[in-house]
């Protein structure tokens, strides 16, 4: 009865003994178990699990390419890793302590969170990205700052405030260069509403008064940079060439245009402006200069406050009748010839009795 009892009990433990390593080494069935040795499993299994779906290059090495030993036969565990990785072959490879990122079972799983120091690190593989320029606030940080985990990139928006409420991170990558974000690339082809949230007033005045400046689609059209770099404003000839027509051809546009509202001129502010105006104007040109009066001596804008619009000839003038009109004025006097009077028979006689 007792060796009955002894033989059950021994079938019992050794069937679970069976399932046990069955489960733990189901996984390693499926084509590993020539690399990642059962023996090794059976105390091992997460290590094995991690080097058979994550050990890159190290699964073609298997557990004894680098356990070389046992502690328990008072043996080195573990090959170094320079023995296989090559100091010489990569200045990646002569950093020391390569665990501090590298997880020998997982080998491309790096992260970098732990670590104090990242750069050196970073460096014996990728060149420095970071450009020694001014006003560069990520020059200040370590790799693992941003890149906790290798190859991963965080949200710019975690650390940083949106310029609106639907900016997406390649909306802000699209203008600043991660590793220089001061050095800003304006892409044409994000929207100007991205602009509008610091420059509010001038994305309106261009979107209301903006012209043919507000069909070209994208502030990055004419702003190629972005302060504190300077330069990338095209100059005016640039689209309006000079021998394309004359009023292109006079200098100093800006004196006359806002870009942002080109035809909204404020022709009050200016000073001699008759050069600007006759290269568009020129009847009126030739006929100050044809016929002198106090009108030729005067600039365009004395009478023309704004462009397209004139002021009343009773502004200045004293009307020969106190119903006269502006009509009746030009009626004998035009303009830009006033003294060469052309007096026409349908002028109300009161007209002339002012006078006469």
């Amino acid at each position: 009865m007792k060796a009955l009892k002894l033989f059950l009990t021994c079938l019992f433990l050794g069937s679970l003994t069976l399932a046990v390593l069955t489960g733990s080494a189901s996984w390693a069935e499926r084509g590993q178990a020539r690399v990642i040795p059962r023996d090794c499993i059976d105390c091992h299994d997460e290590e094995g699990q991690f080097l058979a779906t994550r050990g890159a290059a190290h699964q073609e090495v298997g557990c004894r390419g680098c356990h070389v030993g046992h502690p328990l036969e008072g043996r080195k565990p573990y090959s170094d890793c320079n023995e296989c990785h090559d100091p010489g072959a990569k200045a990646h490879y002569a950093l020391a302590d390569c665990a501090s990122c590298h997880n020998p079972h997982k080998p491309l799983d790096v992260d970098f969170s732990a670590l104090t120091e990242s750069k050196s690190i970073c460096l014996g593989c990728h060149e420095d990205p970071v450009p020694a320029v001014a006003d560069n606030p990520h020059a200040e940080v370590g790799c693992s700052e941003c890149h906790q985990l290798h190859a991963e990139m965080p949200q710019c928006a975690s650390c940083h405030e949106p310029h609106s409420t639907t900016m997406v991170q390649q909306d802000c990558l699209g203008c600043h260069p991660a590793h220089a974000p001061g050095s800003v690339r304006l892409d044409t082809s994000l929207s100007t509403d991205l602009c509008q949230s610091c420059h509010t007033e001038i994305v309106q005045q261009i979107k209301q008064q903006g012209g043919a400046h507000r069909e070209m689609g994208n502030c990055g059209e004419c702003h190629a940079q972005h302060p504190p770099q300077t330069g990338g404003i095209p100059a005016c000839a640039d689209c309006h060439g000079p021998s394309d027509q004359a009023h292109f051809a006079v200098a100093d546009c800006s004196s006359c245009h806002d870009p942002h509202a080109p035809l909204s001129k404020a022709l009050q502010d200016m000073t001699q402006v008759r050069a600007a105006c006759v290269s568009c104007h020129a009847g009126p040109g030739q006929q100050l200069q044809q016929s002198p009066s106090k009108h030729s001596k005067q600039e365009c804008n004395a009478c023309h406050l704004k462009h397209g619009e004139a002021e009343s000839c009773l502004d200045c003038h004293q009307g020969h009748k106190a119903s006269m009109t502006v009509k009746e004025c030009q009626d004998c006097h035009a303009p830009h010839a006033p003294i060469a009077a052309e007096i026409k028979t349908d002028v109300p006689v009161a007209s002339c009795a002012a006078c006469h």
